[in-house]
């Protein structure tokens, strides 16, 4: 089988097969809008107050790592902040521009994902593929529509740069440029992609090496430069933090995956990867049995894919049996407990499965078939899946809350009890402490809200991995959170309650100190 297999269509068919791809962007677009109107200020707090000032540094051109891992390192790079301080720029910080950049992001996954598909496999396909994604989004929800946490922001991207590799395995050079490019993107913003991803080039790129199939009409030399220039740019900021920064942050990504850690394990890693595979179908738990899923997916894509001599569905198939493959052995090797948000982005898998799948049931021209019956107008019925799948997307969106569900009353209580205190000396650092664990998330979102007044603030060394080194220092003025109180005598003034932590403010000798 080749690329020629597949018929190419009349600039008209081509044109209208823009159409099943803009259907299921429009409902992103709509959500982003819905999110930018909302104008009141939420609080946040936890990762996603840490997300908020990376990407104010971002939008200062201060950032070169991605976001920080729970041991100690930090994702690979930047991507994704800049990302978001660029809708910042439109529709100011905070969760609507995370929001709104995750609803953009998701929704050209999703139309970038039916827009290869027809232009490879058909409008046939491409129809078919966008009523399938767009019920599947509704099914998933929240988690893959607006979710700006990066564990999950990465998912439909993910799908992406399977659909890319598989186009490429078609003999499509600028799809190859094209998920590299997109690849980028995801293994800098979630480190746990990449064995997938790796899987996804290197079997596109070595189909297309050994079976030389016939380069299409996507196929432009120039055009797949540019993104490959584009792709290998990108890694700059975190190359040179590795070659100037004490330690450097790759080198420590590197030595942590290398260290003789206690790994998860096989039977775990069955067990979390089925259960997330059955998100899709509307399903949360299922244990190792939900690996069938993609499993049979990927085989029936393959199989039917082969009979009607549709490479693209094929090629789909085999993509997702080796990322399930690929897939057991990275959860496996997980460090401690395969929490679910370490291996969301699997949730890719069943889809791409489902792709191939549609793909093979959509071919314009099955084998032996001639090609005037391919020439046939299409049947309602594949215009009427997508109309309802679309329907049934916007329908989700619809339902979900209004932003002030998400503001975080702890976070609000700390900023009004921290704040009096702060206009007295406003131009001065603070320090914030969060003593206890247990106010780690708190603190987050008092320094975001710090940080959002243009007062500076510094950390003490050990939260230096979730705020960077530059970040690290001393002030005069000390704002502890604590769980419980401190001891009796300790100086210190105490505020109030914020939530599940006390805050206290204190005084120190000499002035700030470690940050510039």
């Amino acid at each position: 089988m080749t690329a020629a297999d597949v018929p190419a269509p009349a600039r008209a068919a081509r044109l209208a097969g823009y159409g099943p791809s803009l259907a299921v962007i429009g409902p992103f677009i709509l959500l982003g809008l819905r999110c930018a109107l909302w104008r009141s200020h939420v609080f946040l707090r936890g990762d996603l107050a840490l997300i908020d000032l990376s990407v104010r540094n971002a939008g200062r051109l201060h950032q070169v790592l991605g976001p920080y891992d729970r041991f100690g390192w930090h994702h690979p790079g930047p991507v994704y902040f800049y990302l978001v301080a660029s809708v910042a720029r439109v529709v100011g910080g905070g969760l609507q521009a995370q929001a709104v950049g995750a609803a953009l992001l998701n929704g050209l996954s999703v139309g970038g994902v039916v827009f290869v598909v027809g232009r490879l496999a058909g409008r046939r396909a491409a129809v078919g593929a966008g009523a399938l994604l767009a019920a599947a989004v509704a099914v998933l929800g929240p988690v893959v529509m607006i979710n700006p946490w990066n564990p999950y922001v990465v998912v439909l991207p993910v799908l992406l740069v399977g659909v890319l590799s598989v186009g490429a395995a078609c003999g499509v050079t600028t799809c190859w440029a094209a998920a590299a490019l997109v690849g980028t993107f995801v293994v800098q913003t979630d480190v746990g992609t990449l064995p997938v991803v790796a899987a996804a080039l290197v079997l596109s790129g070595a189909s297309w090496l050994i079976w030389k199939p016939q380069r299409t009409a996507l196929t432009k030399a120039p055009a797949a430069v540019v993104l490959l220039v584009l792709a290998v740019a990108l890694w700059v900021p975190p190359l040179v933090q590795q070659l100037t920064g004490s330690p450097g942050n790759l080198g420590q990504i590197v030595s942590f995956m290398t260290a003789g850690h206690p790994r998860a394990g096989l039977p775990a890693a069955v067990r979390a990867l089925g259960s997330a595979q059955l998100n899709v179908v509307g399903l949360s738990s299922g244990g190792a049995v939900g690996l069938l899923l993609p499993v049979a997916l990927g085989s029936t894509g393959v199989v039917w894919g082969t009979r009607r001599r549709s490479l693209f569905a094929a090629a789909a198939g085999a993509l997702c049996l080796l990322s399930v493959v690929v897939s057991i052995a990275a959860a496996a090797a997980v460090v401690g407990p395969v929490y679910r948000y370490l291996i969301e982005w699997s949730v890719a898998l069943p889809l791409l499965g489902a792709v191939g799948v549609i793909t093979a049931a959509g071919t314009d021209q099955p084998a032996g078939e001639s090609s005037s019956r391919a020439g046939r107008p299409m049947t309602a019925v594949p215009w009427v899946a997508l109309a309802v799948g679309v329907l049934a997307l916007v329908g989700r969106m619809l339902s979900l809350p209004s932003f002030g569900t998400y503001s975080a009353p702890e976070v609000a209580a700390a900023w009004d009890l921290v704040r009096p205190a702060l206009a007295v000396r406003p131009h001065e650092r603070v320090e914030v402490d969060a003593v206890d664990p247990a106010g780690w998330a708190v603190a987050a979102g008092l320094c975001d809200e710090i940080d959002r007044t243009a007062t500076g603030f510094v950390v003490p060394s050990q939260w230096g991995f979730q705020y960077g080194s530059d970040r690290v220092g001393s002030a005069a003025t000390v704002v502890y959170l604590r769980a419980p109180a401190p001891p009796p005598g300790e100086p210190g003034q105490l505020l109030g309650r914020a939530g599940p932590v006390s805050v206290w403010l204190a005084h120190q000798a000499g002035g700030p100190t470690g940050v510039s």
